[in-house]
Formats: C-alpha cells, structure tokens, sequence
C-alpha cells in the first residue's frame, strides 16, 4: 500500500469525514462550523489530526461504499489506537479466524457483537467488526431517550462490588468517556455503539468442530451412494476432509458418553449434551477424552482427523442426534441449539 493516500476530508458542524480509495470512514464528533474546509492530506497527517479533532464522544465506523466499488483494509482499522468499529462485507476467503486477526480483535468479540457464532458466513452479506476486544452494545431508545451508563452496566456486571467498579473504570477508559463518568451517570444518545471490554456472549450451540481451517463437506446429510459398501445408504451425518491428525473439538459442551472402536465409524466420540442431544465424532486416528468426562464446546480437543472404520481417506465423520436417537443435518443445527 502507498504511503501517501489522496484522501478527501471534509469538517463539519456534524463531524469529520474522509473518503479514502478504501471506503469512508466518517467519525462523529463536535466540530467548530467555522472549521469547515475541504482539502487532500497525506495518510499520516490525516490520523495524526484525527485525535485531535476527535472528541471523547466521538462514534467512529466504517462502511463500505459499494456503488463506488471501495473496500476498507482492515490493516488501517487494525493500527487505529482508539475504539472503532466496521461493517465488513463478506468475501469467499473470508473465515472468523482470520477476520479477528486481521481487524485486532478476538474471535468472542466478533461472536458477540454479532450475537452469533459466525459458522457460516455467507459472500455479500455484511457482518460487524470492530479493533477492540469485548462486545459492542447498541444503546436503546426510549420516548425519545437513549440510556444510561448505569442502565448499561446493570444488563452486563455481575459479581461483587470491585467487579462491578472495574467494569464502570473499563467502559469509561474503551470508550473516551469523561472523567467525571467515573463519578455520575452519563447519558448515551440512540443508537450510540459502546465497547463493553472483557464482556462475551455465552453460545450453548452446535459449533464446527475444528478451528483455523477452512469447511469443505465431500459428503452431505442424506441418500447417497456410499463409497465403500457400493450401494445406496442414507448418510446420517456429514464428511469433513481434512488432513490426517487434524485436531478435532467438541462441537458443544456436554458428557462424553462414549470413546472407543465402534464398528463401520472406527475410533469414535459420543457427546451427550445438556438437552438430550448427542454428537458423533468418527473415523478419527486418536481419541483423547473418556466415558463420563465433561468436555467444553469449541475449547477440548477430543481426537484427530484420520481414516479408521469404513473410510476412503482421513476425514472426520460428523453427526448430531435428537433425544430420540434420530439424525439431524448438521448444517442446519450449526450455530444453533
């Protein structure tokens, strides 16, 4: 990228906003009407003059402007040092791992600013991030009103008094609220974003069962012809390829119920979750939990990818279950109960 950008700034009563070849980025902030101008500054000088223009209210997105066929970079959300959030629309390559790491966040800050688990992510549609880490909340109108700092803290704090204080100090701090925040209640406008750090949804739902590598399905759900016992079988579940010994995670928290060979599925995992509903895990090369041990969706490695059972290649042979035993298609369950 060149070091030196044309950009187009322009200040305003409203605030001040500059339209890259990137995308626009248009913070919102108190401005003298008298400072209005338009000129083209170079990349450095524009941030360098952004925190001081900037207020300590400011709302600050980005957003892309597809008639005119820009993309942001998230390189340049990414180095911002204050809070700043985007919308980003979704390309093919696209995955959340890579998103977190590129934009400077975690992947439970985009989960929960999203209020999803993000397993598939769809080309075109648009998704929030942000260059913080913790979960953004949309301030709420009432007759008119947005909310309070209090009101806020009252729908996200939890545990003793020191807590509770923390987590007022770190609103107050994430988002360049005044000092006095600290000691009285402040006001948000509607539909003001506030980062609340250290803050995640909590999922209880079916998640992939693999981390940092791209979903390829070479089997799915349903009638087909199976490959080993040359005949038409109903496919109870789903064939992810990946390469041999890839680790395997528990798709959602609950009781393994089963490890061990079990017939045509080779070395195989059964999880039992909290609703009755069970995931099955096969063909794997390693299995690492037991019967009876309770395991975290989405953070216990449970196996590796491999090729035993009745299997043409390291794959993992994934399934979810109902309480009355009967197959459900995975895809349709993925971040959901």
């Amino acid at each position: 990228m060149p070091a030196i950008l044309n950009i187009v700034v322009m200040i305003s009563a409203r605030g001040l906003f500059f339209l890259p070849a990137i995308g626009m980025v248009a913070f919102f902030s108190r401005v003298n009407p008298a400072q209005a101008s338009w000129e083209t500054r170079s990349e450095g000088a524009l941030m360098a003059e952004l925190q001081n223009l900037l207020s300590v209210r400011d709302l600050a997105w980005v957003s892309d402007f597809h008639e005119q066929r820009t993309q942001i970079i998230p390189a340049e959300i990414k180095r911002i040092n204050r809070f700043i959030w985007a919308s980003h629309e979704i390309r093919p390559s696209d995955n959340i791992w890579k998103l977190a790491s590129s934009y400077g966040t975690t992947v439970e800050s985009l989960q929960s600013s999203n209020s999803s688990e993000l397993i598939w992510m769809k080309p075109g549609h648009n998704l929030i991030v942000q260059n913080r880490k913790g979960t953004l909340h949309y301030v709420k109108s009432k007759d008119g009103r947005g909310q309070s700092l209090e009101q806020i803290l009252r729908q996200y704090r939890s545990g003793n008094e020191a807590r509770q204080r923390n987590l007022r100090e770190d609103i107050v701090e994430a988002n360049r609220l005044p000092g006095w925040a600290l000691l009285r209640d402040y006001e948000f406008v509607p539909d003001e974003v506030v980062l609340i750090p250290g803050v995640y949804l909590e999922f209880d739902t079916f998640r992939v069962p693999f981390k940092h590598v791209s979903l390829r399905v070479s089997s799915g759900f349903g009638s087909r012809y199976h490959p080993v016992l040359k005949r038409k079988k109903f496919h109870d579940g789903l064939d992810l390829p990946q390469p041999h010994n890839t680790p395997v995670y528990a798709s959602r928290s609950g009781r393994v119920i089963f490890a061990g060979w079990k017939e045509g599925y080779g070395l195989t995992a059964i999880i039992k979750h909290s609703d009755g509903m069970t995931t099955r895990y096969g063909h794997m090369s390693k299995i690492y939990v037991s019967q009876g041990l309770w395991v975290e969706g989405g953070k216990k490695m449970i196996g590796r990818v491999g090729s035993t059972g009745l299997s043409t290649g390291p794959h993992l042979h994934f399934e979810i279950r109902d309480q009355l035993g009967r197959a459900i298609n995975p895809k349709k369950k993925f971040g959901r109960k």
